[in-house]
C-alpha cells in the first residue's frame, strides 16, 4: 500500500481513533451530537489534534473550505489551543458540531488509509 505524505503527521492517538473520527464525519447532525456527548477524553484529544493539524496547515485547504470554516474560526482556535480546559472544549464541540465534517474533510484521505491499515493488520494477527 502506498503511504500518503501526511501519514507522518498523524500521531498514534489519531491513528487509534481514526474509525471514531470517520464515524463523526459520516454521521448526521443528531448522531454526531450524540457521539460527541458520549465521547471519551482520549477521543476528544484525537479529534482536537485533527483540528489542530488543519489549523496549522498540515492538510491543504481549498478556498471553498476556508470560506466555509470562517464562521467557526474562534471555535477552531480554541479547540487547537492547549490552554482551554477539557470541559470547555467539549462544550465548544457540542455547540459547533456542524463544523466537524468541514474540518475533518481535508484529513479524510489519510484517516481512511490509516483506518484501512488498522483493519487489515487486525485480521492478520
Amino acid at each position: 500500500m502506498k503511504k500518503c505524505a501526511f501519514d507522518s503527521s498523524m500521531s498514534e492517538r489519531v491513528t487509534s481513533y481514526a474509525p471514531y473520527i470517520l464515524m463523526l464525519y459520516s454521521a448526521d447532525s443528531r448522531q454526531r451530537k450524540s457521539l460527541l456527548k458520549s465521547m471519551t477524553w482520549k477521543q476528544q484529544r484525537a479529534l482536537c489534534e485533527v483540528i489542530l493539524n488543519v489549523y496549522k496547515g498540515t492538510f491543504p485547504l481549498s478556498k471553498y473550505y476556508l470560506k466555509r470554516l470562517l464562521p467557526y474560526r474562534t471555535a477552531i482556535h480554541k479547540l487547537s489551543s492547549g490552554k482551554v480546559k477539557k470541559s470547555d472544549k467539549r462544550r465548544i464541540l457540542l455547540k459547533n458540531h456542524l463544523m466537524l465534517p468541514i474540518v475533518i474533510k481535508p484529513a479524510l484521505k489519510v484517516l481512511k488509509n490509516v483506518s484501512r491499515v488498522d483493519t487489515d493488520t487486525a485480521g492478520k494477527i
